[in-house]
């Protein structure tokens, strides 16, 4: 009987295995990961960016140019600041995002309280967000709104998103 294996080791060597194997699922399991929509891993880098600035009424910025190969989509867009007023109306400044081709992309207001000067920021965050083709720019452009009297000062805005393939 030497060659037969007997009951206990049967159990012993099926009950290793299983707890190894278990072991071995929980620590080369799957991890969490960050999904982006689209092909934006393909970046080959970190394909998350974001760029700030401050525009003012009349003013544009030129804030990003989509790389040649990758578009970069807008996900998330921060606008705050002060403003101030001589008198007893409410101050605004619109913001717009435009693209290369001077088209609307995207468009925020900021209000200011007529009494401290203060204007309310916004934060828009978008589910699919905002897609600027390979080689398109992103300007932003600041103006008084229509309901706005003497705003003196800008806004300070954030636009962030990722990289994507085209």
């Amino acid at each position: 009987m030497s060659g037969v294996p007997n009951n206990f080791q049967t159990m012993v060597s099926t009950g290793l295995a299983i707890s190894l194997g278990a072991t071995l699922m929980i620590v080369l399991g799957p991890n969490s990961a960050t999904a982006y929509p689209s092909g934006a891993v393909s970046y080959g880098g970190n394909p998350v960016w974001s760029v700030g600035g401050t525009v003012s009424n009349g003013s544009s910025v030129a804030a990003i140019t989509a790389p040649n190969g990758q578009d970069v989509v807008i996900t998330d867009v921060v606008i705050s600041g002060s403003s101030s007023n001589n008198g007893n109306y409410v101050c605004g400044i619109d913001v717009t995002l435009l693209n290369g081709a001077g088209d609307n992309i995207g468009s925020f207001r900021g209000g200011g309280n007529r009494y401290s000067g203060s204007l309310d920021g916004q934060t828009v965050s978008f589910e699919s967000g905002i897609r600027v083709s390979a080689g398109d720019s992103v300007t932003v452009t600041g103006a008084n709104t229509g309901f706005s009297y003497n705003c003196t000062s800008g806004l300070t805005y954030t636009l962030s998103g990722y990289y994507a393939e085209p």
